[in-house]
């Protein structure tokens, strides 16, 4: 991103975030490469969709997702909102994906369904939009 000498409308990364080795330092570098008012647009798989295998018979530690070196990064509702208020940027929305990804072959997809109707499903992805107003 350092390379990159035009301004943008708007960054989209999609199942990126978490893959980044340097937060802090990509999100400085999204600023520089924004517009006034630009927004970064992204999803990322969510850390709380962990809760939905917390059973007698598995950890609610477990990540349920690929850990180190693949993902370096996990985020909540909460922990994504810190990290882009903490960077100056104004968070528009973060949404949770509400159903499991289909997958009519998998048995636990209609439970899991089924539980999200009833809003007790943490779903798998959170889709995030944020916005950089520079200061004058």
């Amino acid at each position: 991103m350092k390379e990159l000498t035009s301004k943008y409308d708007t960054i989209m990364l999609w199942e990126v975030f978490e893959h980044l080795q340097d937060v802090n330092l990509f999100l400085e570098l999204v600023k520089d490469t924004l517009v006034n008012n630009g927004r970064l647009v992204f999803s990322v798989p969510n850390y709380n969709k962990r809760k939905n295998f917390n059973t007698q018979n598995n950890n609610i530690d477990n990540l349920y997702q690929s850990g180190p070196p693949i993902h370096l990064n996990f985020f909540t509702e909460k922990s994504v909102s810190n990290v882009l208020e903490n960077h100056g940027f104004k968070l528009e929305f973060c949404k949770i994906k509400k159903f499991p990804y289909i997958n009519f072959k998998r048995s636990k997809f209609y439970t899991e369904f089924m539980k999200s109707i009833f809003g007790l499903y943490e779903g798998p992805t959170l889709y995030v939009s944020a916005v950089y107003k520079k200061s004058v």
